[in-house]
């Protein structure tokens, strides 16, 4: 009788996630909304390339057409036939599903655009995605300078400068502009020594991260999405609470120049 019972749920709970994610594309397809794609399968230490799109359309049948992404025709990140992962994100609500890339196409958006699009079988394996731990505060807007990034085992002159987009306590996202040749060399990079300016104290620290996350801008940059590797403890929860309360200083900087 508990076998059964727990069926029960486990069918409702897969019911309620398919009227979500019809819910997530009937709205986001009525605005050309924004969506993020993933090669199915992230690899051992987490990392996820990431590519931002639009969804055009659903069919009657589930087909789901997207744009397809610039950068794919550089690195073949999608190919016919593959699984890859169709992120949905309405308000705070952030939902993945399995989608089979069908066929590569034109489709005619008005008289004057034709994009190339992808085709996407209807989402299997639908369920919501983790949600971040911490808030993180946007800081594109914001002039605090670079920040250093050193991948793991490679010398001082490797260091890469970077810009801090966003920020929160328990990682960072960062924009790099380089060379294809040393963006090529970074993708394959998954551990940073991170040197970051404390404005608020007027203070450098060295925080380590680990790449969880990668989404190219163009051809000429790449956004690393970073998670901070803290020391277990009192001196990690210290560190991390300067993190957050750094990142509130910097919200209320924001409100000030919004307010001047």
């Amino acid at each position: 009788m508990t076998a059964g019972r727990n069926g029960r749920e486990a069918a409702g709970l897969s019911k309620i996630d398919q009227r979500d994610w019809k819910q997530f594309l009937a709205h986001l397809s009525k605005r050309d909304g924004g969506v993020e794609l993933a090669p199915r399968g992230a690899s051992a230490d987490d990392t996820r390339k990431v590519y931002k799109s639009r969804l055009f359309e659903v069919s009657k049948d589930g087909e789901i057409i997207v744009e397809r992404p610039d950068q794919s025709v550089l690195d073949h990140a999608f190919r016919v036939g593959d699984t890859i992962e169709l992120l949905l994100v309405v308000n705070n609500q952030r939902m993945l599903g399995d989608c089979e890339l069908r066929e590569v196409a034109a489709k005619q958006i008005n008289r004057a655009t034709r994009v190339t699009c992808f085709k996407l079988g209807p989402a299997k394996r639908i369920r919501p995605d983790q949600r971040r731990s911490f808030f993180r505060v946007n800081t594109a807007g914001a002039d605090l300078g670079t920040v250093s990034l050193l991948a793991h085992g490679k010398d001082i002159e490797d260091e890469v400068r970077a810009r801090m987009v966003n920020l929160g306590g328990g990682g960072m996202g960062v924009s790099i502009r380089a060379s294809r040749d040393l963006l090529r060399e970074i993708q394959g990079d998954t551990k940073y020594r991170c040197r970051l300016e404390i404005q608020s104290d007027n203070e450098v620290i060295d925080l380590d991260t680990t790449l969880v996350h990668l989404s190219p801008l163009d051809t000429t940059g790449l956004y690393l999405g970073l998670r901070f590797e803290l020391p277990e403890g009192k001196e990690g929860k210290a560190l991390e609470s300067r993190l957050v309360q750094y990142g509130a200083w910097l919200q209320r900087q924001q409100l000030k120049r919004r307010r001047a």
